[in-house]
């Protein structure tokens, strides 16, 4: 069962817009692009200090907490998967040592936070990434995105690779994001998702919808 939506008005320019097709009944369309960074830029990507903002790696963060934290970055972009597994799982993932879990405080205020996944030999993914609705506007995200640069480039100078993905479902900005911090597209795929803000799991939906026959 999905946890209760969040009392935040997320402002309705910040939603994807939902494509749906009678073919793929209950789903969404997803267009999922993967993007990578080979080499540490030159100069790593801000638009601006965020000067009141505490950066720290969490010492065995609390499931209990880091399911609060996951809620309130994701639910409005369909964040589900890390709802959906027990709490024995979900301690496995975020404990494992090639997990590292980054908070961003704001006023002492948990406003985010990002996880990278270095599972695989020399190359590490930055598996989620989100701020907190409130935070968006105070440009916490290019802040917060260039301290993940820069903690990966100065802990693995000889990576292979820093990549990400996102999709049509996240934030209309974050493709944009990625790329003006270097990171360049090798892959682009349309997937069909479930369609949670429709089927009652996560009930404001306040998304445009298209319909696309």
């Amino acid at each position: 069962e999905i946890a209760p939506s969040m009392s935040f008005q997320v402002p309705k320019e910040w939603l994807p817009t939902l494509y749906k097709s009678s073919r793929y009944p209950g789903k969404v369309q997803a267009i999922t692009h993967h993007l990578e960074m080979k080499q540490r830029p030159s100069q790593i990507f801000s638009l601006g200090d965020v000067p009141d903002a505490i950066i720290t790696k969490c010492q065995n963060i609390p499931v209990h907490f880091y399911r609060y934290l996951y809620k309130i970055v994701g639910e409005p972009w369909q964040w589900i998967d890390r709802q959906l597994i027990s709490d024995e799982e979900l301690s496995a993932a975020i404990h494992h040592p090639s997990t590292p879990v980054i908070l961003p405080k704001i006023g002492g205020v948990p406003a985010g936070y990002y996880e990278l996944d270095g599972s695989v030999e020399n190359e590490i993914q930055l598996q989620y990434f989100g701020i907190a609705p409130e935070f968006i506007q105070n440009r916490l995200g290019p802040h917060l995105l260039g301290d993940a640069i820069r903690r990966v480039w100065d802990e693995h100078p000889d990576l292979s690779r820093f990549w990400v993905h996102t999709c049509t479902l996240d934030h209309p900005k974050a493709l944009n994001m990625y790329q003006r911090a270097g990171f360049q597209e090798f892959q682009v795929e349309t997937l069909w998702e479930q369609d949670y803000w429709q089927s009652g799991s996560l009930k404001n939906c306040r998304h445009e919808i298209v319909h696309l026959d």
